[in-house]
């Protein structure tokens, strides 16, 4: 998606300055738009080389799944004997954090990155966990949720935490997440569900 937009950049300023055109890529600012696909790029490869080099034979890991008949994708799926994790690599900035916004009556947990209320990217994932869950057909294993971010701040004694469901966390925490879940599914049932997502 990125060189998409850088293409669509490049041939613009291609139009526009004709003979020119090498200057004007060079010096002619890049859009927030299209330097956020490159940053967000850079994030998950970043953790699909920690998940390849962490997780080895334990687990499947599948990267950047298209959902079908969109443009969206799914950054990592990974099978493991506990069930099957759709994991958002997210590269932003700042402290990420999460703030009951409820009263006294009602909690109301939202999800901050950099002091920006980030809850949208929570209810995204839902959508990812539906795809993945239709690809497993009447497969019995748990889907679970997770948003990963790579290059964010984190307090001195951060856990995990969950916002509606889905794990909010950094790269070097998921093995312990995974760890925790109690093995039940084998390593041939493992490989069958890594297939039925592959299709």
């Amino acid at each position: 998606e990125y060189e998409r937009r850088m293409g669509k950049r490049d041939a613009r300023l291609e139009e526009r300055w004709g003979r020119f055109a090498g200057v004007a890529k060079r010096v002619a600012p890049v859009p927030q738009s299209v330097t956020a696909w490159a940053q967000g790029a850079a994030g998950e490869e970043a953790l699909a080389r920690y998940l390849g080099r962490e997780l080895g034979e334990s687990a499947d890991v599948l990267h950047d799944r298209r959902i079908p008949r969109t443009r969206a994708n799914i950054d990592h799926v990974v099978v493991t004997g506990a069930g099957v994790w759709v994991i958002d690599a997210k590269n932003y900035r700042g402290r990420v954090e999460t703030r009951d916004r409820g009263n006294f009556f009602t909690q109301d947990l939202r999800l901050y990155v950099g002091g920006r209320d980030q809850t949208k990217l929570v209810d995204a994932m839902a959508r990812q966990v539906e795809v993945v869950g239709a690809a497993l057909g009447d497969a019995p294993v748990p889907v679970v949720a997770c948003l990963c971010f790579v290059n964010s701040d984190w307090a001195l004694f951060a856990r995990p935490f969950r916002v509606k469901g889905v794990w909010i966390t950094w790269s070097q925490a998921i093995p312990r997440l995974l760890a925790k879940a109690e093995t039940k599914i084998t390593a041939a049932e493992r490989r069958e569900l890594s297939l039925r997502i592959a299709k």
